[in-house]
């Protein structure tokens, strides 16, 4: 479980910062425009994109069915988007 922090406002899904979420992979996904990350999460001192958008494709790091009622209301959002 780790924390997101919003990078930049908009997009968000209707989540705010310090949220928690379930990450149970092992990798780090980068991006070739960092505008493209809408949030990031801190593991060990590494700056990790957790939400990345874009045009119409959005990237999770995390996985939301997992985490619980945080989890379930952003996919609740991201659908009603």
């Amino acid at each position: 479980w780790n924390t997101i922090k919003l990078e930049k406002q908009g997009d968000n899904y209707g989540f705010a910062d310090n949220k928690s979420f379930y990450f149970v992979h092992s990798f780090i996904g980068i991006t070739n425009n960092p505008n493209s990350t809408l949030a990031f999460t801190n593991y060990e001192g590494i700056k990790i994109p957790a939400i990345i958008k874009e045009e119409n494709i959005t990237g999770f790091q995390f996985h939301p069915e997992k985490s619980h009622y945080t989890g379930l209301e952003l996919i609740k959002n991201f659908c009603n988007d």
